[in-house]
């Protein structure tokens, strides 16, 4: 039984489910500021596929719009909808 290589193609670049990050559909998130012992953003997101409602944070507002795995498993692009709170709330 001999194996033969397979020709390189770009599905392996794009994980295990054959899909490439900039496929993943959007979900918008209500943003909200780091304001008083809060150092963090915090964002709620619902998943477009399951319809699953996630809370999630990050040290950076950058690190925030990205495309990510929700614990539902769905990778999904982040777009900031609505942002709530101050910025001179900011510490």
């Amino acid at each position: 039984m001999s194996i033969t290589p397979r020709p390189s193609t770009g599905a392996a670049r794009r994980g295990r489910r054959g899909r490439r990050p900039s496929d993943a559909p959007p979900t918008f998130v209500s943003l909200l500021w780091p304001a008083a012992r809060r150092r963090m953003w915090w964002y709620l997101a619902t998943c477009p596929v399951c319809g699953s409602p996630h809370l999630g944070r990050e040290r950076e507002l950058a690190q925030v719009a990205r495309v990510r795995s929700l614990p539902c498993g769905h990778r999904v692009k982040i777009v900031i909808a609505r942002t709530y709170g101050r910025p001179e709330a900011v510490a």
